[in-house]
């Protein structure tokens, strides 16, 4: 599922006015958000962890100098430096849902968020946007 890109270009204003310049986009999919982060002027680094679906970001994004794809999951990366993490769980009907507390890397990853300063996990800016 890819994200409608007015729902990823109110996203990326959102980063854009909080004064976020770069941001790491965890399971990008094709690359949807990563495309609007760009398109307002943040460095975005897009973690796939299915090959496919991460060759086809990187031919999406290939146009764009500040885009980075890449076939890994968010557990083997370096998140010094890095504004923002994204993490889009929205689903269609009938698709599974990402359940943190059944996933180890993204437990041991929102235990490092915590434990950095230099990124906090604030529900201010968590909204829900209907069809």
């Amino acid at each position: 599922q890819a994200t409608r890109l007015s729902v990823a270009s109110h996203h990326a204003q959102r980063m854009h006015w909080a004064g976020i310049t770069s941001v790491v986009d965890v399971g990008c999919g094709i690359g949807g958000d990563a495309l609007a982060f760009a398109g307002v002027g943040l460095t975005v680094r897009a973690l796939e962890a299915d090959e496919a679906t991460a060759a086809l970001a990187a031919y999406n994004l290939a146009p764009l100098d500040t885009v980075e794809v890449l076939h890994r999951s968010v557990s083997d990366e370096d998140l010094e430096g890095v504004d923002a993490l994204w993490c889009d769980p929205a689903r269609r009907a009938g698709a599974t849902r990402l359940h943190i507390q059944r996933t180890g890397p993204l437990r041991s990853s929102g235990s490092l968020l915590m434990h950095r300063p230099c990124l906090r996990v604030s529900n201010s800016h968590r909204e829900w946007i209907a069809r």
